[in-house]
């Protein structure tokens, strides 16, 4: 398919550098080989192309300039809303380059646009997808914005999608708007505006790293903390702290335990308490993990519960899981374990934190200390009964199953 498109694009290079013509006096189509390779050695085939869409009406190159900016592939609505045109008047402007073969439509669509009246082209509710001839097309096009605009453009464009953008649909398009507004990053001055970006690029970072899109992530969150202050810890401290918790962790799931140990120290360092700190302590204990050091990940964990005020013995002995298990039969009482559902949600923000930590170091334990698992496990499950359940607590009441 790539191929064809190739052969497309040369031969409507060729014909309109009228080198290839019907020679009807012998039945047939004659082209002037000698010209056609001395066309492909001297001229660059973006700077012809350019010269060709130049021959456009001019509301036609601006559409294929904005176009490009968007990418190989766009869409009619987008397209509307970033020429600030009606989809109509849009869809108008755009027909002689479809004519020209120089964009394609993806589905037959496009053609309820042709010959309706603009009342009848608001209402169509199908999307309509167009995409340029060939990558060169689309470079040709994108040459046309001069230098010194390019970036002002795509800022502008980001600005008008995140304005005309639904709340509810912002993160479905979020890449959409923040690839637009980050090339244009230097030309915004204001700082309230540059905070707004930087908390764009955080929903990009984190939607990339949910999806395993670790490396993008990572550049996202990079570009967000890069719009802040240096000030910006005492500013906007609920921002920086997510930037940089998110960051950490993007930078381990990349396997950078470099970065990752950067970003964390950057955390420690500025955090204003400890419950601010568990994040990056679950990162912490999950890069040890991987790196097959678990012992490191145990200490990590235990130094962070005994900030919370929770303490097992350094070497735990069958008395005191037997201890452990007693209270918490004391624990549960009467109730019948399906009751445990019932039990209501758990409030305590530095409970949650320590339910948070005991789950990251179960997996170490079962790996490096038997002896410390079952106490990690039933702390969990006296936590969930005392202080209410959470959505760690189905693990922790699984396990106790297990070791029971």
């Amino acid at each position: 398919m790539l191929l064809a498109t190739r052969y497309s694009l040369a031969l409507i290079t060729i014909f309109n550098a009228h080198l290839l013509s019907n020679g009807r006096s012998q039945g047939g189509w004659e082209c002037d080989i000698t010209e056609v390779k001395t066309l492909a050695l001297t001229n660059d085939i973006v700077e012809f192309m350019a010269l060709r869409l130049q021959k456009l009406p001019e509301a036609t190159q601006d559409l294929l300039k904005l176009a490009a900016c968007i990418g190989n592939q766009f869409d009619l609505s987008t397209l509307a809303i970033v020429c600030q045109q009606s989809v109509a008047e849009t869809a108008a402007n755009l027909w002689k380059a479809l004519e020209e073969g120089l964009i394609l439509p993806q589905s037959e669509i496009y053609k309820f646009y042709l010959d309706k009246q603009s009342t009848e082209i608001e209402q169509i509710p199908q999307i309509v997808n167009y995409k340029f001839l060939h990558d060169r097309v689309q470079q040709a096009a994108y040459s046309l914005i001069p230098e010194g605009d390019k970036k002002a453009t795509h800022l502008k464009i980001g600005q008008l999608l995140l304005n005309n953008i639904d709340e509810d649909k912002l993160e479905e398009n979020i890449f959409k708007i923040v690839n637009q507004l980050n090339i244009g990053t230097e030309l915004i001055s204001e700082q309230y505006t540059r905070n707004q970006l930087a908390k764009l690029n955080l929903m990009a970072g984190c939607k990339a790293k949910t999806a395993t899109a670790y490396s993008a992530a990572v550049n996202y969150l990079k570009l967000g903390r890069n719009l802040l202050t240096t000030a910006s810890w005492e500013d906007c401290y609920e921002l920086t702290l997510a930037l940089y918790e998110e960051a950490a962790e993007a930078a381990y799931l990349s396997t950078n335990y470099e970065e990752m140990n950067q970003l964390a120290e950057e955390i420690h360092r500025t955090a204003k308490t400890l419950l601010d700190r568990i994040k990056v302590y679950e990162i912490e204990i999950q890069a040890h993990m991987a790196q097959d050091k678990f012992l490191k990940a145990i200490q990590t964990g235990l130094q962070v519960l005994e900030f919370l005020g929770i303490r097992f013995p350094e070497t735990p002995e069958n008395s005191d899981i037997q201890t452990e298990i007693e209270t918490t039969f004391a624990n549960l009482g009467e109730r019948n374990p399906l009751e445990l559902a019932e039990i209501p949600l758990m409030s305590d923000r530095s409970k949650l934190a320590a339910l948070r930590i005991l789950n990251c170091v179960c997996p170490c334990a079962y790996q490096a200390a038997p002896q410390l698992l079952p106490l990690l496990v039933m702390e969990q499950v006296n936590l969930s009964m005392k202080y209410g359940n959470s959505a760690i607590s189905p693990t922790g009441y699984a396990m106790w199953g297990l070791i029971l």
